[in-house]
């Protein structure tokens, strides 16, 4: 320990959940140091926007956790629409085995003058970090992670938002991606504190940053038991940043729309010979692009198309075996 550093008396959850785990007294823990290292972010949803064409569209985009009551925060740093930003810091946070409480939540906000502004969060599953009892290697221990963070509609408030914004469990928005990697050290003496990654961390971090290509194939059929009978609705599919929506269904009647479309750069063009998209991102892995979601959508007079309701899964479930 250095001067100014803070040793930690681990007892429970940093995140605690209403339920309480005990411990056997015969039990001896083993302590763990947590790095957990933010290098930078990508495409974060502006929350900043331009004002009578000055300006640009923005986000004053930092990390923070909360850890008992301790607050551990990144260096604020802008990310411009459809840019990146880089913090380059590490969150040095105590756990222990056996393993009391399950998770850790990271929320990221806008900075504001006034009031900052949460856009989203991310969280960790601890057994996907610290070695079990049994000196299992957690899966992600030592990866290099794009974090997708996930919040609410842009144009929500309220508890039902908030909810989503603090628990990516439940959102239905994805709002940007960050490159984070979760190392798990043994000691006697696990801290709590901030640092700057050291420069060997961020030059490895950089072929993370490469962009790779994936093949999305997607036909949107029809919607049955839609709200109103002989309405038009419109359907979306969301991977991540990208966004490929039929606005207008070829038919609708009664409670159901048909749609007959093949994902393609413009969907209302129905006679490309093509049925393969493709999704350019620095995801490592099919498996790290995470949640996707389709959407359903009806066009009202005053706001133009609206999102009504949401179907989300993981992309696991779409993965061809045979790809």
């Amino acid at each position: 320990m250095g001067e100014g550093d803070e040793q930690i008396a681990i007892e429970d959850d940093p995140n605690p959940e209403k339920e309480e785990v005990i411990q056997p007294p015969q039990v001896k823990p083993t302590f763990y140091q947590l790095r957990f290292r933010f290098f930078g972010a990508q495409n974060i949803v502006p929350m900043d926007t331009k004002t009578l064409g000055l300006g640009q569209n923005k986000t004053d985009a930092y990390v923070k956790m909360e850890y008992r009551t301790t607050k551990l925060k990144t260096k604020v740093s802008v990310c411009p629409e459809g840019g990146e930003c880089h913090w380059n810091q590490e969150f040095l946070v105590p756990a222990q085995v056996p393993i009391i409480g399950g998770r850790i939540i990271f929320k990221v906000y806008d900075e504001d003058a006034i009031k900052d502004e949460i856009i989203g969060s991310i969280n960790y599953d601890l057994k996907d970090i610290i070695p079990d009892a049994n000196g299992k290697e957690g899966r992600l221990n030592n990866k290099f992670d794009w974090k997708n963070i996930y919040g609410a509609p842009m144009d929500t408030s309220g508890k039902w938002a908030d909810k989503m914004n603090h628990n990516p469990e439940v959102a239905t928005l994805w709002k940007g991606r960050i490159l984070v990697q979760v190392v798990a050290e043994k000691t006697e003496k696990p801290l709590l504190k901030i640092e700057n990654i050291p420069e060997d961390n961020i030059d490895e971090s950089r072929d993370c940053w490469q962009v790779r290509k994936y093949a999305v194939r997607c036909y949107f059929y029809g919607a049955l038991c839609v709200p109103e009978n002989d309405k038009k609705y419109g359907v979306s599919l969301r991977i991540a940043d990208k966004d490929w929506t039929m606005w207008e269904p070829a038919t609708s009647k009664k409670r159901y729309n048909r749609y007959n479309a093949i994902v393609t750069e413009d969907l209302k063009d129905e006679k490309k010979n093509s049925v393969l998209q493709y999704y350019e991102s620095p995801y490592m892995s099919i498996d790290d692009i995470g949640t996707i979601f389709f959407y359903l959508h009806y066009k009202t007079k005053l706001s133009g198309w609206k999102r009504i309701c949401y179907w989300k899964g993981s992309i696991k479930k779409f993965t061809d075996p045979n790809a």
